[in-house]
């Protein structure tokens, strides 16, 4: 719920700044963490972390398109979404390792050293990245206005729930029935490399292909939610779970495309938005997977998980024949696409 508040309270403070302080508050909030000595201090300390990972995910969100030539805009970005793909499919397993290993506070001091490798690629290296236009505080609520970002929010939604249905509850799944085919750990290793190959894919595509794309991961994500519990026992479920991987390695950077091709003069407050949504969607995935174990057992929970996540076919039909990349002061403001901000680095190094 940090995002849309850093968005507006620091829309008139060089990204790069902004950037160093936040990374420096998760350095911070991760080493309380793994010193934590009861439970509220732990709350506080990941309290503290959401806030800098909320913020950094929407100051960072649109800066790639900023750092290179016009028609490197696309892959700019998936290389900076890059690192929630691969976040999200790798951390999980890295972090269950290290805390069997090493313990749960290791885990923590090993984040934070992460964290701090990251600052010090900040400061030595981001160039100054002044803030782009006149934002205001209205700006978030702006974006709500805005069809083609709503859109959007809703495709982002429908993905994130049926797939954290599912993946939440990922161990018990697979031992539904006697036993997968394969250890755990080597089918959350495939779905982790499956997921970055489905990043840069989505993050390949052209932006004029934006919905196209979407459309791809949500049918690949769906069509794998349904074979998960019919394969769970044979050879086979290697080949599900490479396609759920690859199907959900893409939906970040391609949800973030989206309303970069929706919102380009205000990107950061769409992205806010997109932080809020995807992040609530985690949590509701979660529930929404605890109840659906509870209720109908763990053989089925992918069967429910894949009629939320098609749920998204609704707004990607109702976006036909309207999203097209555009420049930002030429038609239809509610659909338009991303345009490099007067301060890129380039005009910066000829400087």
């Amino acid at each position: 719920m940090s995002a849309p508040v850093i968005a507006a309270t620091t829309a008139r403070r060089d990204r790069r700044s902004v950037l160093r302080v936040l990374m420096a508050l998760l350095v911070v909030a991760n080493l309380a963490t793994a010193v934590a000595s009861s439970f509220p201090f732990l709350l506080l300390a990941r309290s503290v972390a959401g806030v800098s990972i909320g913020g950094f995910w929407t100051v960072a969100g649109g800066l790639g398109p900023r750092l290179v030539p016009a028609d490197l805009a696309g892959r700019a970005t998936a290389v900076v979404f890059g690192g929630v793909a691969v976040a999200s499919v790798v951390g999980i397993p890295a972090g269950a390792v290290l805390g069997d290993v090493l313990g749960w506070r290791a885990a923590f001091v090993a984040t934070a050293g992460a964290a701090t490798i990251v600052l010090i690629a900040l400061l030595s290296l981001l160039p100054a990245l002044p803030p782009m236009a006149d934002h205001h505080r209205g700006a978030v609520r702006g974006q709500l206005g805005n069809r083609g970002v709503r859109l959007g929010l809703a495709v982002t939604a429908a993905l994130v729930v049926g797939h954290f249905t599912a993946y939440t509850f990922l161990d018990p799944l697979l031992g539904s029935a006697g036993g997968s085919a394969a250890p755990i750990g080597t089918l959350l290793a495939l779905f982790g490399g499956a997921g970055v190959v489905g990043n840069l894919i989505a993050g390949s595509t052209p932006e004029r292909r934006v919905r196209r794309t979407a459309a791809a991961m949500t049918l690949g994500l769906g069509i794998a939610l349904l074979a998960l519990p019919v394969t769970v026992n044979g050879p086979a479920i290697a080949i599900t779970i490479a396609a759920w991987g690859l199907a959900w390695g893409g939906v970040s950077v391609t949800t973030q495309r989206w309303v970069l091709v929706a919102a380009p003069d205000d990107t950061e407050a769409a992205t806010s938005l997109v932080v809020v949504v995807f992040n609530l969607a985690v949590a509701a995935g979660a529930y929404a997977g605890g109840r659906a174990l509870d209720l109908l057992g763990p053989s089925r929970v992918p069967w429910a998980a894949a009629a939320i996540a098609l749920l998204a076919v609704w707004p990607l039909w109702a976006t036909a024949g309207h999203l097209h990349p555009r420049s930002a002061h030429s038609g239809d403001p509610d659909m338009v696409s991303p345009v490099i901000p007067h301060h890129d680095l380039h005009q910066e190094t000829c400087r």
